[in-house]
C-alpha cells in the first residue's frame, strides 16, 4: 500500500513538472503566441461590438425621449389652436347676435354677453327666443267687429 501511495506521488510530481515545462515551452512558441494574439484581437472586437451596441440603444432612447417631447409639443398646440378656435366661434357668434339685434331694432345688448360668454348654446338659445318673438309678431290682431 506504502509503495501505491509512493508511486502516485511520485507520477504527480513528475507530472507537475512536465506541465509547467510545457507551459514555459508554449510561452517562448511563436505559435502559441500568435494564437494568443488571435484570441486577444477577437476579445477586443467582441468588446468594440459590445460597447458599439450599447452605444446605438443609448442613441435610440434619446431619439424617443426627443421624439416623444416632440409629441407632447404637437398635443399642447393642437389645444392652442382648438382654444383660439372656440374663442373665435364665440366672438363670431356674439358679432351675429349684435348685427342681427340692430338689423330687427328689437332686443337688448345682454343677448350678445350672454352669446358671447354661453357661446353656441346662448346663441341657440336667442335663436329660440327670436322665433317665438317672430312667431307672436307674425300673428294678426283680432279686429274688432263693427256692429
Amino acid at each position: 500500500m506504502r509503495c501505491v501511495l509512493l508511486i502516485a506521488m511520485l507520477a504527480v510530481m513528475c507530472f507537475c513538472s512536465v506541465v509547467s515545462a510545457l507551459e514555459t515551452d508554449l510561452q517562448n512558441d511563436p505559435e502559441y503566441q500568435l494564437q494568443l494574439r488571435t484570441q486577444e484581437l477577437e476579445l477586443q472586437q467582441m468588446e468594440a461590438k459590445v460597447e458599439f451596441e450599447r452605444r446605438m440603444q443609448e442613441i435610440k432612447l434619446q431619439n424617443q425621449q426627443t421624439n416623444s417631447g416632440r409629441g407632447i409639443m404637437d398635443k399642447e398646440a393642437g389645444q392652442r389652436a382648438l382654444l383660439f378656435l372656440c374663442a373665435v366661434v364665440h366672438v363670431l357668434l356674439a358679432v351675429w347676435v349684435y348685427q342681427d339685434i340692430k338689423q330687427r331694432n328689437s332686443g337688448s345688448g345682454i343677448w350678445v354677453a350672454i352669446a358671447a360668454l354661453a357661446g353656441l348654446l346662448g346663441t341657440l338659445v336667442y335663436a329660440v327666443v327670436r322665433l317665438g318673438d317672430k312667431c307672436q309678431s307674425d300673428t294678426p290682431e283680432p279686429k274688432p267687429e263693427q256692429t
